[in-house]
């Protein structure tokens, strides 16, 4: 596994964290697993959507990083299975920062309202791949 990347700091709601994924060493329509290190905490954390786009696919997943009536905050890691694609596609939400070409698959973090609360925050820390399912 490798670490890929690391989010600044608590992404406010509508930011879009994303992660670049090297899968050019898989075939064509390969799985693989993604591990999404985040933090959870009992005050001031929010929810987010996990996809993948480009060079890659898996099923939404929403975060939770709120724990309720606890008092601690902890990192906790998410197993995602992805698959890449068989054939490549592009993603109208690419930011210009990291331009497709130079970003197989890229793993999109967006960060969500938290209803009725004003939690609305996600501490994504780190990505990792392997290149087999568990």
């Amino acid at each position: 596994m490798q670490v890929l990347t690391t989010t600044p700091s608590p992404l406010p709601t509508g930011d879009v964290a994303r992660f670049c994924l090297d899968v050019s060493r898989l075939p064509r329509g390969e799985p693989f697993v993604l591990i999404l290190g985040h933090l959870i905490s009992y005050e001031h954390m929010g929810i987010a959507r996990v996809t993948c786009v480009d060079d890659c696919a898996c099923e939404p997943v929403e975060i939770d990083g709120h724990v309720p009536g606890g008092r601690f905050s902890v990192f906790k890691a998410m197993m995602i299975t992805a698959t890449r694609r068989a054939e490549r596609t592009g993603s109208a939400t690419h930011s210009a920062v990291t331009s497709a070409a130079d970003c197989g698959c890229t793993v999109e973090v967006r960060i969500r309202m938290r209803q009725p609360s004003s939690a609305r925050r996600l501490s994504a820390t780190a990505i990792e791949s392997a290149d087999e399912c568990p």
